[in-house]
């Protein structure tokens, strides 16, 4: 039976079993395994963030790329216009930040974080390399695509839901909360990306002299 086929019939399977809103317990370390390898996949994607610890008067939209420690951060929207068009580019050793409408002129090199994108990305790194204590499983729907919930919670307090693809795995919304605060990342769409193609996303050299 192809792969893919048998995923689905799974989730029905889940779904029929526990229902939408009943969650099935899962084995802390076999969830955690799952969200690592989820939230790992090279994605090209553009997410809506929302983190309460910094506070702003709507989302902020970014795309993304990201292939292991490579990433590439694009601002699309922003309740603040200075936002708009902020770029932040890290090849695995070296991150720069500039304004893709004025790219030569703004470019900063050795730039370490790009707030509060990276520190939301972080705190999700965070979260997943600690211990949880209890996981569930719950099959659900996200703008009418099947999806498997998968929550992580810790002793702390803290906890970390990530709904992904039945068929791909990838991650398609995030939810966290640590120390109080509650982020939120919900996908606008998302895509596999290619390990090792396209690397002048990483780079700033040919493309900010090619985007003038």
């Amino acid at each position: 039976m192809n792969f893919k086929i048998l995923k689905l019939l799974c989730f029905v399977f889940l779904f029929v079993a526990f229902g939408c809103s009943q969650g099935q317990n899962l084995d802390p370390k076999t969830a955690q395994t799952m969200l690592t390898q989820s939230w790992s996949i090279p994605h090209h994607a553009v997410w809506e963030v929302e983190w309460s610890a910094v506070p702003l008067s709507a989302p902020l939209v970014v795309e993304i790329w990201r292939s292991g420690p490579r990433h590439r951060f694009e601002i699309l929207e922003a309740p603040a216009a200075d936002l708009v068009g902020q770029v932040f580019v890290f090849n695995g050793d070296q991150g720069w930040q500039y304004n893709r409408f004025d790219p030569a002129a703004s470019l900063t090199p050795d730039v370490t974080a790009f707030s509060p994108i990276t520190d939301a990305f972080a705190t999700i790194d965070q979260l997943l390399a600690m211990s949880p204590q209890t996981a569930t499983l719950t099959a659900e729907y996200i703008n009418s695509e099947p999806a498997q919930k998968i929550t992580l919670n810790f002793a702390n307090g803290d906890s970390l839901a990530l709904w992904r693809q039945v068929e791909t795995e990838l991650p398609i919304q995030i939810q966290f909360v640590t120390n109080g605060q509650k982020g939120v990342l919900k996908s606008r769409q998302i895509t596999t990306f290619e390990n090792d193609s396209q690397l002048s996303l990483f780079s700033v050299g040919d493309w900010i002299e090619n985007v003038k």
